[in-house]
């Protein structure tokens, strides 16, 4: 029991630190993964933190200002190194899976590589996600698949006046996920 108390506890502590370098722009980068992985040494990376209700991929796939090419690294690693499950999410929970996290946050180089990895699209996720329109503070909220997050996404956008070019990022992921529904 203290052994799995321990392992919950590191478990609880790289999602805080994964989450933290997210969220506060602190660029959540491949070295710096590979740094907290290894001073946590954790062994549940498909375990669902309470505190964020969230596995260590969906922090990944939510993390703001970083660069798409460095999420897709760490996901990379996640995915191929450390055995992470891309469908993995808080058990017994609608949540949104990392799919419908990088679908909805316009990140068609990790939509290709969580597709590539086994990632299933037709799990529909519940969530909320800021609409890309001038001010930035409208949100959408449901329960959807990740196509069907684009979709609403797309409308809600044009009829706040969003052109379709300011829309491409979210067009890509469409298209490859509409590609993953057909093979």
């Amino acid at each position: 029991v203290r052994a799995w108390g321990l392992l919950l506890t590191r478990a609880e502590a790289l999602h805080h630190s994964v989450a933290v370098c997210g969220q506060d722009k602190r660029h959540l980068t491949l070295a710096k993964l590979k740094h907290l992985l290894a001073r946590f040494s954790c062994a549940l990376v498909d375990h669902a933190s309470p505190v964020y209700n969230a596995t260590l991929l969906m922090e990944v796939c939510k993390a703001r200002g970083t660069r798409e090419a460095n999420l897709a690294l760490c996901a990379a690693h996640l995915l191929r190194e450390r055995g992470c499950d891309a469908n993995a999410r808080p058990s017994g929970d609608r949540s949104c899976t990392p799919l419908v996290i990088a679908s909805c946050r316009g990140l068609p180089r990790l939509v290709a590589l969580l597709l590539e990895a086994g990632a299933d699209p037709s799990i529909a996720g519940e969530g909320r996600f800021r609409l890309g329109v001038p001010g930035g503070a409208k949100t959408l909220r449901g329960c959807h698949t990740p196509r069907g997050w684009i979709e609403a996404l797309l409308t809600a956008e044009a009829a706040h006046g969003v052109e379709a070019g300011d829309q491409l990022s979210l067009q890509r992921c469409r298209r490859l996920l509409q590609s993953a529904e057909s093979g």
